[in-house]
């Protein structure tokens, strides 16, 4: 039971990686500084 939790756990963070990276892209495509974002975004999918 626990392997499925941790599963599910794994899902969520997923999911909420996704979900930030979705509105960083959103707040930084209306702006001049795309290239930045773009590299802050893949580094923080990195880590």
């Amino acid at each position: 039971m626990s392997r499925h939790y941790r599963k599910k756990d794994n899902l969520v963070r997923k999911l909420a990686y996704r979900i930030t990276a979705i509105s960083i892209i959103g707040l930084c495509t209306p702006t001049l500084f795309y290239y930045p974002c773009i590299v802050t975004l893949f580094w923080y999918l990195r880590n």
